[in-house]
């Protein structure tokens, strides 16, 4: 029966519910609370489940690259062993979620997708943490300290008041530029608009440097290209999750397809298509493209003295706007427990010291992550001081982004599916297979398939 209101596992209400969590004034940054002190938790506490080996898959992001650095603190401190497989984003949805379509309880805790999300709960593949934190047994709730997560990040991870994931990970975008570039081409400040954006690329690109970076492979396009279809004033779908009519060939979808593509096509590297984040990291590190629009997170490890060229030269400030206004995007990422791993409880000590709020402090200085979900990390002056870049204000420009994000689109269960195959269509664009009209077009053709396979009314 098609679904009007209904959102494979979400009531209406609750989607919308959800989208309002991720927007408006719940993503103001609360002041931080006054941390009650941690008790002396001994060994009794962590060596419950000594001689238990935990097998954990992640993205391979800046959060638990910090983790694994301290990894033999905790094998020390529990008597645990712990694997933790890193790959890259592409990679990782499809191993994730076949791993937990298959329910083999390879992995005792994974990294929770924000575009998997509503997908992994409806299908009851995540195990609740609501029993895990309630048990005394094995909960250390100063340790624990759920009142110091941003409200916005912890939300995202609950249903029917249950918590099934903790949040690892909340990002935006935002614009990074060179001084150095801006200066030889008679600005002051970074592009304001699109159009000041391009016109600033035709002026910089050259053999010896790009105008502009960013990812390229379809897996990846769908993060940035809302940036640009949202900022022309279009977006995935008509009004959802009211009308999930997509919308993928109107003239403004059209239009900001066009711009995406060409930004990745005659303004970037040669084989932009291919790069994804390292790729693009790397590049933007050794000083070979000025402007760089991607999530705060992966864009401050340009911030590295040891392999950035151009620590020193970069300006942060909001991306840049469009006809109809400026549009960044926002995720929040999880750590979550399979519902099919034999090894909850231990995977539930391991989740408490890998969260913790000291730990959470470490990822964010060792390895230059602005993404922190906790409160007394984000309003921290260490924060403060090591992200404010160029005179640009990291951590307000993401609360300026929080509070007026649309992301209602990527909230279905589909949305990985779609957001690839829009991806095909910006490469076909780039790449010059197909034109911007034909390839939107047929873009637009098997998204309607895939929403009416899923049973959702759409009005056309």
């Amino acid at each position: 029966m098609p679904r009007a209101n209904k959102v494979q596992g979400l009531t209406r209400r609750e989607f919308v519910k959800a989208g309002a969590l991720l927007g408006g004034a719940a993503a103001v940054l609360a002041a931080p609370a006054a941390r009650a002190a941690v008790p002396a938790v001994g060994d009794a506490f962590w060596k419950q489940y000594s001689g238990t080996t935990l097998k954990i898959v992640s993205n391979d992001h800046a959060y638990p690259r910090a983790v694994r650095t301290r990894l033999a603190e905790f094998e020390r401190l529990s008597g645990m062993k712990v694997e933790i497989d890193l790959l890259g984003w592409a990679v990782y949805l499809q191993r994730s979620d076949l791993e937990m379509s298959s329910g083999s309880g390879a992995y005792d805790m994974l990294w929770v997708p924000f575009i998997m999300m509503t997908r992994w709960l409806s299908a009851n593949w995540l195990a609740p943490l609501s029993p895990l934190i309630d048990n005394p047994k094995i909960t250390v709730k100063e340790l624990l300290a759920l009142d110091d997560y941003v409200p916005t990040a912890l939300n995202v991870g609950k249903r029917d008041n249950r918590i099934y994931s903790l949040p690892i990970l909340m990002n935006t975008h935002i614009l990074f530029s060179r001084t150095d570039v801006l200066q030889k081409i008679g600005l002051s400040t970074p592009p304001d608009t699109y159009d000041d954006l391009i016109a600033a690329c035709k002026k910089i690109q050259s053999p010896e440097i790009a105008g502009f970076i960013a990812r390229g492979t379809p897996a990846t396009i769908h993060w940035n290209f809302p940036v640009i279809l949202q900022s022309y004033g279009g977006d995935f779908f008509a009004d959802p999750p009211r009308d999930m009519t997509p919308t993928l060939n109107t003239e403004i979808a059209v239009k900001a397809a066009e711009v995406y593509a060409s930004l990745l096509s005659e303004y970037s590297l040669p084989g932009a298509l291919a790069f994804d984040a390292p790729d693009v990291i790397a590049n933007y590190q050794q000083g070979r493209a000025c402007f760089f629009i991607e999530d705060d997170v992966y864009m401050t490890q340009a911030l590295d003295k040891t392999k950035s060229r151009v620590w020193d030269k970069l300006v942060a400030s909001r991306v840049p706007k469009g006809p109809a206004r400026r549009a960044p995007q926002m995720s929040v990422h999880g750590l979550g427990i399979p519902a099919n791993s034999r090894n909850k409880e231990a995977a539930w000590l391991f989740m408490q010291w890998a969260l913790s709020p000291e730990m959470m402090m470490y990822a964010m200085d060792s390895q230059n992550n602005s993404g922190m979900t906790r409160t007394s990390v984000l309003k921290s002056q260490a924060y403060k001081t090591r992200f404010t870049v160029g005179g640009g204000d990291i951590g307000a420009l993401r609360e300026e982004a929080f509070a007026n994000v649309k992301i209602a689109y990527r909230l279905i269960p589909e949305f990985a599916p779609i957001g690839d195959r829009v991806g095909i269509a910006i490469q076909q664009i780039a790449s010059r297979q197909k034109s911007a009209k034909v390839a939107m077009n047929d873009a637009q053709k098997d998204v309607v398939e895939i929403i009416k396979k899923a049973g959702y009314k759409i009005s056309a």
